[in-house]
């Protein structure tokens, strides 16, 4: 009988071992659970300048990390980036992203990948109201038509809506303030589409783009539209007040 007792007094139900966490440890578990959490979000939107007329768009905000932020790091999804200003700040980087948009759509429903090439997104507060901001429009007469610009304080856009230049001719885009200091924008077409052949023995020679000022810094990349039209980026925000008239001069 004494060894029935001693064997039955190790039995009981499967879960009788298991430990239980004390009220204050589950809470902590809790905090925990909460703080991770909160450390996913590590994008904040503060920000969101927009022009739909040249679909141009400046997202500001904060980017949670200690490795400094490059072009090829949290891109935007549905936004054609050209630019991107970052500022170290306590606790991470302020962050300007500037672009082109497509659809209306990724505006309301800002999604961002943390790395170029990547399908996965991060997560995204988004706080900011969407506010437009002013383009200045100029109806320039060149070659055999007119061509469209708007400019914004972050961009350019050149859309005509047909064809307008005249063949194998080169055009400078200048901007001209009240005083008349002129400053250039960019060359159009943008890219010397002659035959090779052709090239060699005329080689285009642009003084105006090697010894103008160029407005907003110039840019460091541009997206061609049709009937040799363009759009990019400035390298630096202007003052609208700078830009007074716009004229598209014949340089070959």
């Amino acid at each position: 009988m004494s060894l029935m007792v001693f064997l039955c007094s190790g039995c009981g139900t499967p879960n009788s071992n298991t430990s239980q966490l004390p009220e204050s440890d589950t809470m902590q578990v809790q905090d925990s659970e909460s703080e991770q959490i909160q450390e996913e979000i590590i994008i904040t939107i503060s920000e969101m300048l927009v022009n739909s007329d040249t679909k141009s768009v400046c997202i500001k905000g904060f980017v949670n990390s200690d490795e400094e932020i490059t072009m090829t790091d949290y891109m935007l999804v549905g936004i054609q980036v050209q630019r991107l200003d970052t500022e170290p700040v306590d606790g991470g980087y302020s962050v300007c992203w500037y672009g082109f948009y497509g659809d209306e759509v990724v505006l309301s429903d800002i999604r961002i990948t943390d790395s170029f090439g990547s399908e996965g997104t991060v997560p995204v507060n988004n706080e900011a109201e969407r506010v437009e901001t002013e383009a200045k429009k100029f109806e320039v007469s060149a070659g055999t038509g007119t061509v469209p610009v708007w400019i914004t304080e972050f961009a350019v856009m050149i859309a005509p809506q047909e064809d307008w230049r005249e063949y194998g001719a080169f055009y400078n885009v200048i901007a001209s303030d009240e005083k008349g200091e002129r400053k250039l924008l960019c060359q159009l077409p943008s890219m010397d589409d002659r035959k090779p052949s052709e090239i060699r023995e005329h080689p285009l020679v642009n003084d105006a783009a090697e010894n103008m000022e160029t407005l907003g810094g110039g840019f460091s990349s541009a997206m061609e539209q049709e009937h040799c039209g363009i759009c990019y980026i400035m390298n630096e925000t202007i003052d609208l007040d700078d830009v007074n008239s716009i004229e598209v001069e014949y340089i070959y």
